[in-house]
């Protein structure tokens, strides 16, 4: 449902990998057919009990099959075991008393080392600043449906050459469009930032079931394809995530 190119890709894949590369338009068809989820679904409700069983039985119970059943060895377990025991003696006998005692001196300094307070020098080394002393970010609201206003009380510290000239370009890029986007309404946030975030709302409700299925693929798409900016011109989908 939140990914519906996943129902269209394990068919195209597993055509593209296993057909025969003839190209025909059976292939064509057939992958046509499989897509066709809607219809593959309406078959399948018309399935009885029976169906069901002689299917479970045909692709799942009947056909041959290996299966391979893995278990732990407790024979295995007992040799590592032993092993990492053995090896702890032979290190002992190694290293001897004298050797034991070092390593043990060694692993207890590394243990106080790592466990040591930190120097409250370099706690405080770096200033905390006041929050009265932080800048808060302007945004500019503007929205509007027919005409585009500018937000009581928002802007904050811009000035009022930025706020008429962020007004007057989506005014601009609006009235190209005529009246087409009048019935909606729309609230633009104007922030100095490097990102860009849109969210929409969309009333399905003049929509078939058969057509509303096709929202979220839509929705996904539209930030994947090129676009057409207000001058005409198109742009690609690499340079509209770039710019």
């Amino acid at each position: 449902e939140r990914a519906p190119t996943d129902a269209a890709m394990g068919p195209l894949i597993a055509s593209f990998l296993y057909a025969p590369r003839h190209g025909s338009q059976d292939q064509v068809d057939e992958v046509g057919t499989i897509l066709q989820v809607e219809a593959q679904l309406a078959e399948i409700e018309k399935l009885d009990a029976a169906d069901w069983q002689r299917r479970i039985a045909e692709r799942i119970l009947d056909p041959p099959c290996v299966a391979v059943v893995g278990c732990p060895s407790a024979e295995t377990a007992k040799r590592i075991a032993s092993e990492a025991e053995a090896l702890t003696s032979a290190n002992a006998r190694r290293l001897g008393s004298a050797g034991l005692v070092k390593c043990a001196e060694i692993l207890d300094a590394a243990i106080a080392h790592n466990e040591r307070e930190i120097p409250a020098k370099y706690l405080t080394a770096v200033p905390i600043p006041s929050p009265a002393s932080v800048r808060l970010i302007p945004v500019l609201t503007v929205r509007g449906s027919k005409k585009l206003e500018i937000a009581e009380n928002s802007g904050g510290t811009l000035s009022d050459e930025t706020k008429n000239s962020v007004l007057r370009i989506l005014t601009e890029s609006k009235a190209k469009h005529g009246s087409a986007f009048d019935p909606y309404w729309v609230e633009w946030e104007h922030i100095d930032s490097v990102f860009v975030s849109v969210a929409v709302a969309l009333d399905t409700s003049t929509l078939s079931p058969s057509e509303r299925k096709y929202v979220p693929l839509l929705l996904e798409l539209a930030f994947k394809l090129p676009c057409v900016l207000d001058d005409g011109s198109d742009l690609t989908k690499d340079e509209a995530v770039s710019q």
